[in-house]
C-alpha cells in the first residue's frame, strides 16, 4: 500500500458539511472528530483564496462554537476573516457574519472590548446591505446588547434589546 493521498480543498468543504450534518442530528462526538480533522486538513493543505474557503472556515468555526470550543472557534473564524479580507470585492454579508461570530467568541472568552468592536462592525455591515433580513440585524443588535450589559452599560443594553425586539416583531408583521 502507498501513502494515503492528501485531501483536496473540495474534500475540506465536504468534511465541514458532513460534520455539520452530524451535529444537527445529535452526533456531537462524530461531528467533533470530523471538525478536528477538517481543521487539520485546512492547516496542511494550501486552500484557494475563495469565497467558498472563507465560508467553510466560518462554518467550521460555528461548529466548534456550537460544541463549546470558543477559543478554537475564534481562531478558525479569524482564518475565515483573513481569507475574506483578501477577496475583492469582499462579500459584505460574509464579513458581517464573521464579525458577528468573532464577537460572540470574544464574549465567551471574556474579551468584551473585542466582542463589542466585532459586533459593532457586524452591525454596520448588515445595515449597509439590502439583502439582509431584519432578523439578521436583530440578532446582532441582541448580541451587542448582551455585551453592553456585561460591560455594565445597562441603558445602552436595554436600548439595543428593544431595537432587536422591534425588528423581530416587524419581520413577523406584529
Amino acid at each position: 500500500q502507498g501513502p494515503v493521498p492528501s485531501p483536496t480543498a473540495g474534500e475540506f468543504h465536504d468534511l465541514i458539511s458532513t460534520a455539520m450534518a452530524r451535529y444537527k442530528v445529535g452526533q456531537a462526538d462524530e461531528a467533533l472528530a470530523m471538525a478536528k480533522y477538517a481543521e487539520q486538513v485546512g492547516r496542511q493543505e494550501p486552500l484557494p483564496t475563495t469565497l467558498a474557503t472563507a465560508q467553510s472556515w466560518n462554518r467550521l468555526g460555528m461548529l466548534f462554537f456550537f460544541l463549546g470550543f470558543s477559543q478554537q472557534a475564534k481562531t478558525i473564524y479569524e482564518r475565515g476573516f483573513n481569507v475574506a479580507k483578501t477577496i475583492l470585492p469582499s462579500d459584505a454579508l460574509l464579513m458581517a457574519n464573521l464579525h458577528n461570530n468573532l464577537g460572540q467568541a470574544e464574549q465567551m472568552l471574556g474579551n468584551l472590548k473585542g466582542a463589542h468592536d466585532h459586533l459593532q462592525a457586524a452591525l454596520e455591515f448588515k445595515k449597509s446591505l439590502t439583502q439582509v433580513s431584519q432578523d439578521e440585524i436583530a440578532v446582532t443588535l441582541d448580541n451587542l446588547g448582551s455585551v453592553e450589559s456585561a460591560l455594565g452599560n445597562f441603558d445602552a443594553a436595554e436600548n439595543l434589546h428593544k431595537q432587536a425586539i422591534a425588528l423581530f416583531l416587524a419581520e413577523r408583521g406584529k
